[in-house]
């Protein structure tokens, strides 16, 4: 009976702040998207509530969210984190860690959500150090963490967290994508044509001119779903162990990263990897470190590296 009148408190509560909550983010709604069928904040298919007024347990959070009629968020695509990111570091607010859908089930060994789904695992879900990514065995539920750059991090379940909810929400149907055909040496990889190059590992320069010799150019991209689509590619093919070259560089200005088109790289998470000490992401100041990588002992993510060491040439077609 106890357990029963403390939920009810918070969904009575929840209830109460949910004019206050949708005054905040209503304005925010409208300026995404035209549809109405989301009374929170939109984002990509999602329709989500920040609760940062609230601090509290991973079960309480849930309880909080439900009060709402949703549940704690779950995160399925790299895209929904990407958009959620870019949200906080925008226009959220960056200091608070939010309680996701998800716990770790002892029997699978696994993180699923509640609705028995997998929760998507590595890069470039998860924080990521050089030689260290989560999850490290801290806890047993999902958040995302602050100090980790929003990355997925496990924690423990009483530990003190802003909830994230998600509500039932129609979105417009994504658009099939026709499957990419890729000639020789070329490989299709999600929405591109590339060559991972494991024969012969060279300096940047070097990867530069033998892509061109190949019809290409080193890989450069600005889709989230590419760096998983490459990371999950190079799992597939068993070449984890190895790190390759992209187009990217700061070279012409320090600090500010081009690809060889002179466009700019995507900056911050989730693309760059975190490194020590805590909270520092990459690119990090040292003007040694002039070209991209995906670096093997850093999860794949972007890293910044001494352009004359010998790295492989993941190429692209023109």
């Amino acid at each position: 009976m106890a357990s029963w009148t403390w939920n009810w408190k918070f969904i009575l509560f929840a209830t109460a702040c949910s004019g206050l909550v949708l005054d905040g983010v209503e304005k925010h709604s409208r300026n995404s998207d035209d549809r109405a069928d989301c009374p929170y904040l939109q984002l990509g298919d999602q329709c989500l509530l920040f609760v940062n007024f609230q601090l509290d347990t991973y079960d309480v959070a849930q309880a909080l969210c439900q009060g709402f009629g949703g549940n704690l968020a779950i995160i399925k695509t790299a895209t929904q984190l990407k958009a959620i990111m870019d949200y906080i570091y925008t226009d959220g607010d960056t200091e608070s860690s939010y309680w996701l859908d998800g716990m770790f089930n002892n029997h699978t060994s696994q993180f699923t959500y509640s609705s028995g789904e997998l929760v998507p695992m590595d890069t470039p879900f998860w924080a990521a150090k050089y030689n260290f990514s989560e999850p490290s065995g801290d806890g047993l539920c999902i958040d995302l963490y602050n100090k980790e750059h929003h990355y997925l991090n496990d924690v423990p379940c009483n530990g003190i967290h802003c909830p994230l909810c998600e509500f039932p929400f129609s979105s417009a149907n994504e658009e099939s994508k026709e499957a990419v055909a890729c000639e020789a040496p070329f490989t299709a990889v999600g929405d591109m044509c590339l060559t991972f190059l494991t024969q012969e590992h060279m300096s940047w320069e070097e990867a530069v001119d033998t892509c061109t010799l190949l019809g290409g150019h080193l890989a450069m991209f600005d889709d989230i779903e590419m760096l998983r689509s490459i990371y999950l590619h190079i799992h597939d093919q068993a070449i984890e162990s190895k790190s390759f070259w992209l187009a990217g560089s700061d070279m012409i200005t320090e600090g500010t990263w081009l690809w060889t088109n002179g466009n700019p790289v995507p900056m911050g998470s989730p693309f760059w990897g975190a490194s020590n000490p805590a909270p520092w992401i990459e690119p990090y100041t040292d003007t040694t470190l002039n070209c991209l990588a995906l670096l093997a002992p850093g999860s794949h993510y972007f890293r910044p590296v001494d352009c004359q060491t010998l790295q492989y040439p993941l190429c692209m077609a023109t």
